[in-house]
């Protein structure tokens, strides 16, 4: 039921990120421009090791990034979404309890989330 609750949540932001997909198509390799991120969702594994990686700020900057192991993260797209939205999803996460919850089932093929506040970390996967 709580992953239910979870899936709930987690559901929005794969439309939020499609929509973000119009944004800008610059692409580089390096460090983030974002200050430390509030969301970060990312998906990937299996025989190639790459991951999909979603970080969004508390500004609601939202970045796309392709990670491999023993590469350099590059940058796929920048865009925004309304900073009032990331301070919902936060408020959300805090109001269902998922602070609370641990889900941690990594297989080959992982999705994670993770939330920042402050110093800790709260890690889906």
């Amino acid at each position: 039921m709580k992953f239910i609750h979870f899936l709930q949540f987690a559901l929005p932001f794969a439309a939020v990120f499609l929509m973000a997909a119009c944004g800008s198509n610059s692409l580089r390799t390096g460090e983030s421009p974002l200050e430390q991120p509030v969301l970060e969702i990312s998906e990937g594994g299996g025989f190639t090791g790459m991951f999909l990686v979603y970080r969004i700020d508390r500004h609601g900057n939202l970045e796309k990034w392709s990670s491999r192991a023993g590469k350099l993260d590059t940058l796929l797209w920048k865009g925004k979404i309304p900073a009032d939205t990331v301070r919902n999803w936060v408020k959300d996460l805090k109001n269902t309890g998922a602070l609370e919850w641990t889900y941690q089932k990594p297989g080959n093929m992982s999705e994670t989330v993770i939330y920042w506040q402050d110093e800790k970390r709260f890690m889906w996967t």
